[in-house]
């Protein structure tokens, strides 16, 4: 019996440590969410990129957004870090294409917002780098904020 609780105990701490895998991107169904064909097990895993929203289908900039991740993307070797999954199951995780930071990719293009509903999913370094980012793009006025009012899509969702 001691045994047994011991053994459960211990899988159960282990299940709540950050998780790695490498895969190759197969395809991106929007601008923070990806499909990853995993190098061990060789199946496609859905990767929604933490700490930030893309606009959704029927937002202004959904297409720019999901074609900026996917001529980035697709066909790429990725390493995802993860802790997560969301209430869609999808993996939640910080996804780098070699040294290349996708989710900060998208924020300093101006293709995604940072999202800080969901910024306990990332560092306290990324946090604020990814804040920086999204700044950046927001001077600078491309992408998503050439429009003088986006709305965010934790706004956008609210509305509908």
């Amino acid at each position: 019996m001691k045994l047994t609780a011991s053994f459960l105990l211990l899988l159960l701490s282990a299940s709540s440590y950050a998780a790695n895998f490498a895969g190759t991107v197969v395809r991106v169904t929007d601008g923070d969410i990806l499909v990853v064909q995993d190098d061990s097990t060789h199946g496609q895993v859905r990767v929604r990129l933490a700490g930030i929203e893309a606009p959704k289908r029927g937002q202004a900039f959904s297409d720019a957004s999901r074609r900026s991740l996917g001529l980035l993307a697709v066909g790429q070797t990725v390493a995802v870090q993860w802790q997560k999954r969301d209430h869609n199951n999808r993996i939640i995780g910080k996804v780098l294409a070699g040294s290349r930071d996708l989710g900060m990719h998208q924020l300093y293009t101006g293709r995604a917002w940072y999202s800080e509903p969901n910024q306990s999913e990332l560092s306290a370094d990324d946090q604020r780098a990814y804040q920086e980012a999204e700044e950046s793009a927001r001077t600078k006025q491309i992408g998503l904020w050439q429009d003088p009012a986006p709305v965010p899509p934790w706004k956008y969702h609210k509305r509908r």
